[in-house]
């Protein structure tokens, strides 16, 4: 309801035009942070763009994904990615295909691991 909502917003956002039997409505098209529901919408829009591209959900492990032929897995986690890689070339067909679909506004930080404690 409208009057639930500091007047400051109403007339920031000019509220009032969207307002119908003293409801204020919105129709939400794009995910939202915060709300729990926005890392399963992800991970899920994630599978399903990369699947032409040779990568696919690993069937123990929800939420990571693997190439089928080449040497790459990687986990999303909210908006994060977590990339296991054989070779750069791996690495940067993943990242190629990523900017096809997902504004990125910095390339990825790399960092190398041994698998053991990190300094």
């Amino acid at each position: 309801p409208i009057k639930r909502i500091p007047q400051t917003i109403i007339d920031k956002y000019e509220l009032e035009k969207y307002v119908v039997n003293g409801i204020v409505y919105f129709e939400v098209t794009k995910g939202m942070y915060g709300l729990p529901q926005a890392g399963k919408q992800a991970n899920d829009q994630v599978i399903e763009f990369l699947q032409p591209h040779g990568y696919k959900e690993c069937s123990i492990t929800h939420g990571m994904l693997q190439h089928d032929t080449r040497g790459i897995t990687f986990c999303l986690v909210v908006d994060d990615f977590t990339i296991k890689y054989t070779n750069l070339d791996n690495l940067n067909h993943l990242h190629n295909i990523l900017n096809q679909h997902y504004k990125q506004y910095s390339t990825p930080s790399i960092k190398k691991s041994t698998g053991g404690p990190q300094n």
